[in-house]
């Protein structure tokens, strides 16, 4: 018994050690081997119809000394090169911070404007800063890690709406998951000038492009109730018209690749 006691202590002292040892290698920086610039930083890109996830390895020294992940959200309907393209300008070419400038910046596509770019960014340095894509070896495969990361960042944030929206489906006891969901609320100065306004979420998602600002015909006067009612009714009426569809919503409907289909 006592045998067997002393052999679980000893077990869990290699455990605690082993996880100190990784908890001492997980502080360290990470070291990027081949990169024999001083400064480098890599952008990786995801997208969908709602928004931008931008992933940025900032290595220094040989060492990945940063990594951050930039949302922009609105972005349907905007070129993944000229979403880098903006970064890179607003980032590197804006910012009056000069003195954490890379001397290379790397991404995994041609820009049609790398030229320019890099011009204005080396005129604001003071030294030359490249943009450049890499065609193989280990400089193309951090790209493509710093891509994969913006992918899973992406990924991740669409399946916390999608955790959500199921919660949502069961509290309701709806037959399906609320892609499209619609707020509607009323408002007026002193009882005159009424007006409704439609907000609208899209996969758990904000989705300006879909909102609306409906006048109230038909109420007279401040009546909150008659109002909804008029715009409900005229929103519904529409949307049987074919005047306003109502598309309907696939939860990769986010995807670029997704090819919606009306009701």
């Amino acid at each position: 018994m006592g045998k067997a006691s002393e052999n679980q202590e000893f077990e869990r002292a290699i455990e605690l050690r082993d996880r100190i040892i990784n908890l001492e290698r997980a502080g360290k920086k990470q070291k990027v081997s081949n990169f024999l610039h001083k400064s480098i930083d890599v952008i990786g890109i995801a997208a969908n119809n709602l928004e931008t996830h931008l992933t940025i390895f900032e290595v220094r020294g040989s060492n990945l000394d940063n990594k951050k992940t930039i949302v922009l959200k609105d972005t349907e309907g905007i070129d993944e090169e000229e979403i880098i393209e903006n970064y890179i300008m607003q980032t590197y070419g804006s910012s009056d911070n000069i003195i954490d400038i890379p001397e290379k910046i790397m991404v995994k596509q041609q820009l049609t404007h790398h030229k320019s770019l890099e011009n204005i960014v080396s005129e604001k340095v003071g030294q030359n800063v490249e943009i450049i894509v890499p065609k193989k070896g280990e400089k193309l495969k951090f790209v493509e890690l710093a891509e994969q990361n913006s992918q899973i960042s992406l990924k991740n944030a669409t399946r916390n709406e999608e955790i959500i929206l199921n919660e949502l489906k069961q509290i309701l006891s709806l037959k399906d998951i609320p892609r499209r969901i619609e707020m509607y609320d009323i408002s007026n100065i002193s009882g005159d000038y009424t007006v409704a306004g439609m907000a609208t979420l899209i996969n758990g998602k904000i989705s300006k492009k879909d909102f609306r600002k409906f006048n109230i015909k038909e109420t007279i006067g401040q009546n909150d109730f008659a109002s909804m009612k008029e715009i409900i009714t005229r929103r519904l009426k529409h949307t049987l018209d074919g005047k306003i569809g109502l598309r309907k919503y696939s939860r990769y409907d986010n995807s670029r690749w997704w090819k919606r289909s009306a009701y």
